[in-house]
């Protein structure tokens, strides 16, 4: 919806009542996997993101009025949601970016399990397949499918996951956030050139590793640094 919509939202949210609950359910809906997408690929942990989504929720909310409109709502959200994705960062030791350049793949690492663009219970732990015979079941084709996707996510988070912090957090509020270069300016506090920039060194340091995961997966390989 255009930005007036947004802004039709936020004053009935502002404005209180009954009406301000139901129109802060619509705004949630609306942005809901957006901010989730966002929280997930910072964070690699699906329950850290989807403590990051409510803080997220939270933090628009009393910010509200405050936001006098300098840059669009979603925008604004994303930077309140790649805040509280790094907030949850900080709150463990036992998860945090390093680098890819001039470091040696050695397997292993990152979140086991992964979630792409919805928000729901689509986290789950490794599959195996039983090979001994058994009677069909309708429903196991769609299983093998979503066994083979999650696989695929899981080995995709683990790339994101050993990249410096600043190359991850533009990757994923580009391609998992859709900002464009204008946007990614706004929200990370830096010029145009400066995201081109980011960009490039984030692609040069992802596409051998992406390239071998979409391999093992059967995926055609990417020359133009989209992880998608």
């Amino acid at each position: 919806m255009p930005d007036d919509a947004d802004k039709e939202l936020i004053n009935r949210i502002l404005g209180g009542g009954v009406d301000s609950k139901v129109a802060f359910k619509e705004l949630y809906d609306r942005y809901q996997n957006q901010v989730f997408n966002i929280c997930y690929r910072l964070t690699g942990e699906y329950h850290r993101a989807a403590d990051a989504t409510q803080e997220s929720f939270l933090a628009a909310l009393r910010g509200l009025r405050s936001f006098h409109y300098q840059s669009s709502f979603k925008t604004w959200l994303a930077q309140v949601t790649k805040n509280a994705a790094l907030q949850q960062l900080r709150k463990s030791s036992s998860r945090s970016f390093s680098s890819l350049e001039g470091e040696e793949e050695t397997g292993g690492g990152g979140p086991k399990g992964s979630h792409r663009g919805r928000h729901r219970g689509s986290h789950r732990g490794s599959h195996s397949l039983d090979k001994s015979p058994r009677t069909a079941d309708p429903e196991e084709p769609d299983q093998l499918e979503a066994a083979i996707e999650n696989e695929f996510e899981r080995d995709l988070q683990k790339v994101i996951n050993r990249l410096k912090r600043q190359h991850a957090e533009v990757l994923v509020l580009r391609y998992f956030g859709n900002s464009s270069y204008e946007e990614l300016a706004e929200i990370l506090g830096c010029s145009i050139g400066t995201i081109k920039s980011r960009l490039n060194r984030a692609h040069r340091a992802l596409k051998p590793y992406l390239n071998e995961v979409l391999k093992k997966h059967g995926r055609p390989e990417q020359d133009h640094g989209s992880i998608h």
